[in-house]
């Protein structure tokens, strides 16, 4: 099995010294499934606002309940602590 490296030397402007990385080359099945996820996303993503703006995908949106009840905006302290 061939591992291939990459080196990057740089010279840090601070100092004198030289940082060093080393990175493996990437294998090409995960670059092209990473790229074919992307697509597939970016694919999905268009055809949902094409079936939200053709009322084909109803619009998700959150509802409350409608509550009757009514409550005071400000209640007395006495209230809050009945023993």
């Amino acid at each position: 099995m061939c591992v291939c490296v990459c080196v990057c030397v740089e010279k840090c402007p601070s100092t004198d010294y030289q940082s060093v990385e080393l990175f493996e080359e990437t294998p090409l099945i995960i670059a092209v499934l990473t790229y074919l996820g992307y697509g597939v996303l970016i694919v999905v993503g268009h055809l949902r606002d094409f079936m939200r703006n053709w009322s084909i995908e109803k619009v998700p949106t959150a509802a409350e309940p409608v509550k009757e009840v009514r409550t005071q905006l400000y209640t007395p302290r006495r209230s809050t602590w009945r023993i």
